[in-house]
């Protein structure tokens, strides 16, 4: 089972689907497990392969695959 999220640069308040920020301030990131309690706002830190979406338009531009969070 992967879990899907939207990282953002900015916190909520400013964030890009606001039209506070450009589409270089979020990255998609598809954990590979699903972790709870994760919150809006939480500084959280992730490790996986970085990827620059360049075809796709239902995807973000930066793609974070196989993502897991560190602790």
């Amino acid at each position: 089972m992967q879990d899907y999220y939207v990282l953002s640069a900015n916190p909520y308040s400013s964030c890009f689907f606001c039209g506070q920020a450009g589409p270089e301030s979020v990255m998609e990131v598809q954990l590979v497990k699903k972790y709870e309690g994760l919150r809006m706002d939480q500084v959280i830190t992730f490790k996986g392969k970085l990827r620059l979406n360049v075809d796709d338009i239902y995807q973000l531009n930066y793609i974070l695959e196989d993502a897991e969070i560190v602790e």
